[in-house]
């Protein structure tokens, strides 16, 4: 039993049966590979997919950041331009017109006079 045996002692049985088991042994390979080569092709194409995937959800976050970002900048805008609107509205109102004359320009009704107090505050 100590013995090691030299495998060119051995020689194959050429009968029908072991034709089969190396026929069967072959096919079996080679569905064995034909299995990891679609494994394999189906892996790299999940890997892809999900590259894709990935790639897509973050550019549309920062897409979605984007457009928050100018919603803002729109709502901003569209209540500065409502604010000017109404002062365009007000400046066609002749009384509130003369008011601001009067105010910034020290304008005056006939008869009327002006006196300009400074404010001790400042």
């Amino acid at each position: 039993m100590g013995k090691k045996r030299n495998s060119s002692n051995i020689a194959s049985i050429n009968t029908k049966l072991a034709k089969q088991v190396e026929e069967r042994d072959r096919i079996v390979k080679v569905r064995k590979h034909r299995f990891y080569a679609i494994i394999g092709f189906f892996a790299v194409i999940f890997l892809v997919l999900g590259f894709q995937i990935i790639q897509t959800k973050y550019n549309l976050g920062k897409v979605n950041n984007q457009i928050e970002a100018k919603q803002e900048t729109l709502q901003k805008t569209k209540a500065k331009n409502k604010k000017l609107d109404k002062q365009v509205e007000l400046l066609h109102d002749n009384n509130y017109l003369q008011k601001i004359l009067r105010q910034k320009y020290y304008y005056s009704k006939s008869g009327e006079t002006i006196y300009s107090l400074s404010d001790s505050s400042k």
